[in-house]
């Protein structure tokens, strides 16, 4: 009976020890689950703020327009600013409450901070910069537009935003606990970050973008004693320190991102060059560095472009072809631009208004952070890379799809990513949607599953271009290549066989050179 008893308590040990061992595991991995859903809760809405900014906060943006103080505006007209006020608000919401569920207390010896643990850490400190950086490049955008920083402070009813909304973003983001946070990171666990296999590319590659930020506040906090406070164990996060700091960050942020991106490796007299060989419907893809949209985006290619033209080149090119000259007549029109001013009046009207900057003309439609709008090739095509394709497709089936592409003018940038709606457009879907027909007569891309979305990609479009190349069944033809060389500081022209490769290269924040 002893023995019986002693083996029962043996049992029941052993059943407690798995039992046990069970609900850890079963912790860990909810715990595991939790952590990746996060991380990708926080890189979707990392990259809609991202192209929303990139779109908005820059010279001759739709923001930048109706921020002028000498231009009248009312409610109906400032629609688009609360627009985006709204979605900005969304989206960094988000990347808020990421931030605050992985942040490690000040209290903590950061040392401490495991293996095990240090993927959350990362995300935490990954949510928290891009927070800081977002906020502060909206504030960099707004100091010179006191009339659109006055209009997002104030309540509206219509889109349910509430009070003093632009200064609670402002003590949100830049706070001293949180400046501290990304100081010890830097100062501590920067390096350990690139040596860890376990942490997501993405994080990696987010945090690394912006190492000129954290670089400026490593130094600022060792040279200068009012940043002392920073390495303090408790911190005061009354916005009486940082208020006088701002402005500073909003420079080193500005300075990071802005500085790189006012200079592209396509030169203007290589431009025009490219521009000489295109012909209405020629699809282009585009690529520029240093732009964080970059991290977010599938491959190398980000950007997809329909190239239409100038009224002259327009005209041109279709109206002598029969079927054009009869799909015109058929739709009491004598002319392709006629159609197009009969079926699309307001598109056509922003057509011919011509560009933002009076010497250009508008000769492109692309989906782009502001919606589906016209633009020049200087404004458009200001790259690194740049690449051309030509479908091959009768006048009419191009002209139809350049038709299909002014009925999308107007609609706006779609910040979900999905192909589903007819309302938002993403720049490839635009391209796709435009050249898709029901009747054999558009081009077959492949609708493929990216970022767990159906759609079509750039790199999608060039890897289709490179393995139909030179048989039966290729679909278009090539046209040019102006491929950046970034340790020479230029751009060359480039054969088809090494445009083919392109879809292979590493995409990313900044590119390398291929040659």
């Amino acid at each position: 009976m002893k023995n019986y008893k002693n083996s029962l308590v043996y049992l029941l040990l052993l059943l407690t020890l798995a039992l046990n061992t069970a609900y850890a595991q079963g912790f860990d991995s909810a715990r595991s689950q939790r952590l990746k859903f996060d991380i990708e809760h926080f890189t979707n809405h990392a990259a809609k703020l991202t192209r929303l900014c990139e779109g908005a906060l820059k010279e001759n943006s739709y923001l930048d327009r109706l921020s002028k103080p000498e231009n009248l505006t009312n409610a109906t007209a400032l629609r688009p600013v609360l627009r985006f006020w709204k979605l900005f608000l969304r989206f960094s919401a988000t990347i808020n409450k990421v931030a605050e569920k992985y942040e490690v207390s000040l209290l903590k010896q950061h040392s401490a901070i495991n293996s095990a643990n240090f993927e959350p850490y990362t995300l935490g400190i990954t949510a928290r910069l891009t927070h800081i950086v977002m906020v502060s490049q909206l504030m960099n955008f707004l100091e010179s537009r006191p009339k659109l920083h006055l209009l997002l402070n104030e309540a509206n009813t219509e889109f349910e935003i509430g009070e003093n909304l632009l200064k609670k973003e402002v003590g949100k983001a830049i706070s001293a606990a949180h400046l501290a946070r990304l100081y010890r990171f830097r100062l501590s666990h920067y390096d350990r970050m690139k040596s860890e296999n376990k942490l997501p590319e993405i994080l990696v590659d987010m945090i690394q973008a912006h190492k000129e930020v954290l670089d400026h506040l490593l130094k600022a906090v060792a040279g200068k004693p009012a940043w002392k406070m920073l390495g303090r164990t408790i911190l005061d996060s009354s916005l009486d320190f940082i208020l006088p700091a701002q402005k500073a960050i909003f420079t080193w942020v500005g300075d990071s991102r802005i500085r790189k991106q006012k200079t592209r490796l396509v030169s203007k007299a290589m431009l025009k060059k490219f521009h000489a060989m295109l012909k209405p419907g020629d699809i282009i893809l585009e690529r520029q560095d240093w732009y964080l949209s970059n991290l977010f985006l599938p491959g190398f290619w980000p950007h997809g472009i329909i190239y239409l033209g100038d009224r002259k080149q327009l005209s041109e090119f279709f109206d002598k072809d029969k079927e054009v000259q009869n799909w015109c007549r058929k739709n009491d029109c004598k002319t392709f631009l006629e159609l197009l001013e009969k079926d699309f009046p307001k598109a056509s009207r922003a057509y011919l208004k011509g560009s933002r900057i009076a010497a250009h003309k508008n000769v492109v439609i692309e989906a782009i952070s502001e919606g589906v709008v016209f633009n020049s090739i200087e404004e458009s095509c200001h790259a690194d890379y740049l690449a051309a394709l030509r479908p091959r497709l009768r006048k009419i089936d191009i002209a139809k799809a350049i038709h299909q592409a002014f009925y999308y003018f107007g609609r706006e940038y779609d910040f979900r990513f999905s192909f589903d709606s007819e309302q938002t457009m993403v720049c490839t879907e635009l391209v796709s949607k435009a050249y898709c027909r029901q009747d054999e007569r558009g081009l077959k891309l492949p609708y493929t599953l990216q970022m767990g979305k159906y759609g079509v990609t750039s790199d999608s479009i060039v890897e289709t271009f490179a393995l139909e190349h030179k048989t039966p069944q290729a679909q278009m033809d090539f046209v040019a290549f102006a491929m950046g060389l970034p340790s020479k500081n230029k751009a060359v022209f480039a054969d088809v066989e090494t445009f083919k490769l392109s879809h292979r290269w590493r995409g990313g924040l900044k590119s390398s050179d291929t040659d």
